[in-house]
């Protein structure tokens, strides 16, 4: 099926840049948009409303150049808010700037999460802010097939005025300004719009969706402009991250210490996750430089004993001595708790304890006398008890997929347990960046 194409342009006081752009990707055979889709403000909108829909300049062109009309009325021309909700006539404040580059954010992200269309960004019309915050929200969320142009009329006196496009059509060939009157072109000759050249230059830009989490990229909420930029700007300045890990509310908190503006992002965590996360937050606090982790051919019990040492207190339980006594604290509790309470399964505890489901088979006789395996399923304690390497790397795994969902990338990865050698694990933080708050 062929992707859906989209134009999504910026635009002000002239909206003849979208009638600009569709002859250039005609004349340059390139993909035609099936819909167009402006952002700009009301007298924007009413520039365009005119122009493009009643005046008919828009049905005009696809007629010349015999292109399909995209779809377009006047709810696809989208106004942006100011600071309280209103539609903007004219941003002077920071706070309508700031609303701007939320709208035009949350747009750019809901046009490009739909994988069966193509989004065409053009930066041509529109207040300077306006094309900065297009192309910078088509530098975050832009795929490989979506593109930035910026289209190029040949001379001034082509600009504005009655010129749509390079046309022969005698009632709009000849250029006049608002006001009617002739504009000359350099040689003092009216202006002939069928002598325009006009032309799309491709803007290259870095992609950096991939950078962006998961919830970041999804259609829902709408994105706060600022708080999105310094949670990306924190991920390059690693020495400004504030972790706090909160026992208390098992959660794990990012912020920046050295702003008090920064939205601190909050990961609430269930009891396995956080006492798995606790191994790693108390190693960096206690000056260690890495974790020992499980080897394949060996579960290894002092991780299991440090584990249960961090989780039993978390249920308001007291940690024994050894990792076997523990567990059967754990197990007793387990058994004892309500039923439908998930705080541990019991896949897990036999996961820790070493015990394994195996399937034994019998030789049995058949009623034709045949001699026939038939096979039970039953558990075996198989090895000591311990932290098995398929565990502890199942945990990282469910670290991973928490951490990516909520953070950029160049956050996520500093606080996510990665390999430092041979069975060695750790996280990239400092005492100096980390607090734990114990339960009291």
């Amino acid at each position: 099926m062929r992707e859906r194409q989209i134009l999504l342009a910026t635009t002000g006081e002239s909206p003849q840049v979208v009638t600009e752009t569709l002859f250039a990707l005609h004349e340059e055979a390139q993909p035609w948009p099936d819909e167009i889709y402006l952002i700009t403000t009301t007298l924007g909108k009413s520039r365009a409303a005119k122009g493009l829909l009643q005046e008919g300049h828009l049905a005009r062109l696809c007629e010349e150049v015999g292109k399909p009309l995209p779809e377009f009325d006047i709810n696809n021309i989208l106004v942006v808010p100011d600071a309280q909700g209103a539609p903007i006539d004219d941003a002077r404040k920071l706070e309508d700037h700031e609303a701007m580059a939320n709208f035009i954010m949350t747009r750019v992200r809901d046009f490009t999460a739909e994988p069966s269309q193509t989004v065409h960004a053009s930066l041509a019309g529109g207040r300077k802010t306006m094309t900065f915050y297009l192309g910078y929200a088509m530098s975050l969320f832009g795929r490989s097939k979506d593109r930035l142009s910026h289209v190029l009329v040949s001379e001034k006196h082509f600009e504005g005025g009655n010129f749509w496009y390079p046309t022969k059509a005698p009632e709009h060939r000849y250029i006049r300004n608002w006001r009617g009157d002739p504009v000359l072109d350099s040689q003092g000759v009216q202006a002939d719009a069928a002598n325009a050249r006009v032309n799309l230059a491709d803007i290259p830009f870095l992609r950096h969706r991939h950078k962006l989490p998961p919830l970041m990229q999804a259609v829902g909420a709408n994105i706060d402009f600022r708080e999105l930029v310094e949670l990306i700007n924190l991920g390059e300045d690693p020495l400004r991250m504030a972790v706090t890990v909160d026992c208390r509310r098992r959660s794990i908190t990012v912020s920046d210490r050295d702003r008090d503006t920064f939205t601190p992002v909050v990961l609430t965590l269930n009891h396995i996750e956080f006492a798995f996360y606790l191994i790693f937050a108390r190693a960096v606090a206690s000056g260690q430089e890495s974790i020992q982790s499980p080897s394949k051919a060996e579960p290894s019990e002092p991780l299991l004993k440090i584990f249960l040492d961090e989780l039993l207190p978390l249920l308001g339980l007291e940690p024994e001595e050894t990792a076997i006594d523990s567990l059967d604290v754990l197990e007793d509790w387990h058994d004892e708790a309500p039923e439908g309470d998930t705080v541990i399964s019991a896949k897990t505890l036999s996961a820790l304890r070493g015990v394994k489901t195996v399937r034994e088979g019998a030789v049995t006789s058949s009623s034709s006398g045949l001699a026939e395996k038939s096979f039970q399923e039953t558990e075996k304690q198989l090895r000591n008890a311990g932290m098995p390497y398929s565990w502890f790397h199942d945990r990282r795994t469910d670290m991973k997929n928490i951490m990516q969902a909520r953070l950029p990338e160049s956050i996520a990865i500093r606080l996510l347990p990665n390999r430092k050698g041979k069975n060695q694990h750790a996280v990239q933080l400092t005492s100096a960046n980390l607090t734990i708050i114990d339960n009291p």
